[in-house]
């Protein structure tokens, strides 16, 4: 009865077998790996019914190792057991709640790569031990069943370092593939072109500004509300030509950045008039900001969809509610417009217009330098707007004139009262300059 008892185990396990090979033939369109599979799986049916068939003829013999063996093979625990638990994990995770009667449909997408690594491993293990089994040396069968243990740690840890590295893989590729899509979406808010000009500008302006200079403002409490507390989101700040409002627009901007504070930044300019639309500002102004926050939106990306499909581009209030949705109450935005008077009049009217609008229904907070412009000026009067007149301090002057005194020095022999009065002379004709 125990060779048969073994047998009827053998047999379950076969119908186990051959009923994943059904399944599998009927999936459509799988991975090259499941013709690998199927022949394994075949092969694999054979060898035990080859056992099968020699169970069922021999007689029973209690003394015998072999069958003594055998029955270890295919007892609870066994390695047979383990293998047909193993296939049913395996139609479970394919399709969990109904798992052999939706596997075809589910090995379309659920088979992954370390599934498949596992079960050949599997395969093999089994064909050896019914090979070794069929051979009736019972001697090396029992060696095989007791290397079982260091054998399954062995394959485990390989499947594990395996996987591992898949799972690298896939995350490298998801990742190149986000940061593929963002940078479309950045390209399609707003060329790089575009944008570039805004930041050669930053850039340019920033390399003039020295060390020491600017702190006044810094220390101005108007700017430190503006930063923070005070509810008043606009700060003005006119000044005469060559006061160093540009110089002062990029330092802001750079010290907005060390705090890691979501900041945009336009520069109008008399050069680029003719390109510099309110929609130009706005969305190189949203490209800036979508791209600081690493991860747009989800109605910006329904935006795109939309004027795609409608070949359109975005309106002034698709882009104003574009911005609405980066700068919210809870996330807070600031921008620095440099040189208002700069851009055409036309373009200034709709930016701040736009601008008003957003400043009305978000936390974006703004700085916009220009010259003493009664149009501009009467613009942000209107709104309230804290004023903080730019003067190049005479502190900045001196500490400027006297990093350069070494190039004074190089070329005229000049003593240090001699300096003195050059910075006292210097700084009293600079008149703010």
């Amino acid at each position: 009865m125990e060779a048969l008892g073994a047998a009827t185990n053998i047999v379950s396990l076969v119908q186990t077998v051959v009923t994943i090979i059904s399944y599998i033939k009927s999936v459509k369109d799988a991975p090259r790996e499941r013709k690998e599979l199927l022949m394994e799986l075949r092969n694999l049916v054979g060898l035990l019914e080859s056992l099968q068939d020699l169970l069922e003829v021999d007689e029973p013999d209690h003394s015998d190792p072999w069958k003594g063996a055998v029955k270890q093979l295919e007892a609870h625990g066994g390695a047979l057991s383990q293998f047909k638990h193993a296939l049913e994990k395996l139609a479970d995770k394919l399709y969990p709640t109904h798992g052999f009667r939706k596997i075809k449909q589910a090995l379309l997408w659920k088979l992954t790569k370390p599934d498949l690594l596992e079960i050949f491993s599997r395969i093999e293990r089994v064909k050896g031990l019914v090979q070794i089994a069929l051979q009736e040396d019972a001697t090396r069968l029992a060696a095989a069943m007791n290397m079982r243990m260091d054998h399954i740690v062995k394959t485990n840890e390989a499947i594990l370092a395996n996987t591992s590295d898949i799972r690298q893989q896939i995350d490298l590729q998801a990742d190149d593939r986000m940061r593929m899509e963002f940078d479309s979406l950045l390209d399609w808010i707003c060329s790089k072109a575009d944008v570039a000009e805004h930041h050669y500008q930053y850039q340019a302006h920033f390399e003039k500004h020295h060390s020491d200079s600017g702190r006044w403002f810094f220390d101005e409490p108007k700017y430190h509300d503006w930063v923070s507390s005070d509810p008043n989101p606009w700060l003005f700040c006119p000044g005469i030509p060559g006061a160093g409002k540009s110089v002062l627009s990029s330092t802001v901007v750079r010290e907005l950045q060390k705090r890691a504070l979501p900041v945009a930044y336009l520069y109008c300019t008399y050069s680029g008039r003719s390109k510099q639309s309110a929609r130009h500002f706005l969305t190189s102004m949203l490209r800036q900001l979508v791209h600081i926050s690493g991860a747009p939106p989800q109605n910006i990306e329904d935006l795109r969809k939309r004027c795609e499909k409608n070949d359109k581009a975005p309106s002034l209030d698709e882009i104003e509610n574009a911005l609405r949705t980066i700068v919210t109450p809870r996330c807070k935005g600031w921008l620095v417009v440099d040189a208002l008077d700069e851009c055409d009049c036309n373009s200034r009217k709709d930016l701040l217009n736009s601008l008003h609008n957003l400043v009305s229904s978000s936390s974006l907070k703004i700085l916009a330098t220009s010259r003493f412009i009664p149009e501009i000026e009467s613009w942000f009067s209107e709104r309230n707007a804290n004023v903080v007149e730019i003067r190049a301090s005479g502190a900045d002057i001196e500490a400027y004139v006297r990093s350069r005194q070494a190039d004074f020095r190089s070329s005229i022999r000049i003593d240090a009262q001699q300096m003195d009065s050059v910075v006292a002379g210097v700084v009293a004709a600079a008149s703010g300059l």
